[in-house]
């Protein structure tokens, strides 16, 4: 949410103004101006989050180990399961690289859009 406050407070005042003199309403300013320009900023946000996601171990670790009967039971902390407390080592590093290989693809389609928005609008990178 910070970031996306970060990203409104960026949006130059001059651009609501002209589309309020040109006669857009709020809700049209919102869909035309807003979002548009909040775009790239929540595509990385999302991207940061999902990110985290996949990485979520320390919190339902120190809390709940797992919790009861598996309910706070994260991917990570399965891995780690799997891997320390089982001893099976190549299951938990084949789930950690297919986790990787998740955050990979995630990021590469991130990439990918944001080149094919930018080479549409003209912009450099």
């Amino acid at each position: 949410m910070v970031v996306l406050l970060a990203g409104l407070q960026a949006i130059p005042g001059e651009i609501y103004e002209a589309a309020t003199v040109d006669g857009a309403v709020g809700r049209q300013r919102f869909w035309y101006i807003t979002l548009p320009l909040l775009k790239p900023i929540a595509m990385i946000s999302v991207l940061l989050a999902s990110i985290n996601a996949f990485n979520y171990f320390t919190i339902p670790w120190i809390l709940t180990r797992g919790g009861p009967a598996g309910a706070t039971n994260v991917l990570p902390i399965y891995t780690y399961t799997i891997g320390f407390v089982g001893g099976d080592f190549s299951f938990a590093a084949t789930m950690a690289v297919i986790m990787f290989i998740f955050i990979l693809i995630a990021g590469s389609l991130y990439l990918w859009q944001y080149l094919r928005e930018t080479e549409a609008s003209g912009q450099t990178v």
